[in-house]
C-alpha cells in the first residue's frame, strides 16, 4: 500500500481546481463534467487514514442500508396506532429524519469509498 495519495477525481484534475478557486465553481462551470460528488467530499475523503480499506467503507454503507431497511420494519407499530397517540405523531417524524441523516452519510460513505480507492491505489 502506498503511503502518499494520488489525485482520486476522474472528473476534473487539481490544475482546474486551482484555476476555478473553488470545487462549486468549478461545477457550475460545467455541471454535466463534473461529478458532484467528487466535488462534495473530496477535502472530507482526504481525511480518511491510508490503513482504511476502500471495502471497508463499502461494508460501512451497506450496513446502514440495511439500518435503515429494519428500521422502517420496527417503527410499523407507532404508525399503526399501536403504541399510543404520542408514538402515532412523534415516531415517524423523529425516525424519518433520523433515516435521512443516515442516507446523507450512506451517500458520503459511497463518495469516500471511491475517491480513497482512487487515492490510494
Amino acid at each position: 500500500m502506498s503511503t502518499k495519495r494520488k489525485w482520486p477525481c476522474k472528473s476534473y484534475t487539481k490544475a482546474e481546481l486551482d484555476k476555478a478557486g473553488s470545487g462549486f465553481v468549478l461545477y457550475w462551470s460545467d455541471p454535466d463534467r463534473v461529478d458532484f460528488g467528487e466535488m462534495l467530499f473530496l477535502k472530507t475523503a482526504q481525511m480518511v487514514p491510508l490503513w482504511i480499506k476502500p471495502n471497508t467503507l463499502t461494508r460501512m454503507g451497506i450496513t446502514f442500508n440495511t439500518l435503515m431497511c429494519l428500521i422502517s420494519f420496527i417503527i410499523t407499530p407507532a404508525v399503526d396506532g399501536e403504541m399510543g397517540e404520542e408514538a402515532v405523531t412523534f415516531v415517524p417524524m423523529v425516525v424519518c429524519l433520523a433515516m435521512a441523516c443516515i442516507q446523507i452519510f450512506v451517500s458520503a460513505l459511497d463518495n469516500w469509498d471511491g475517491l480513497h480507492a482512487r487515492g490510494t491505489n
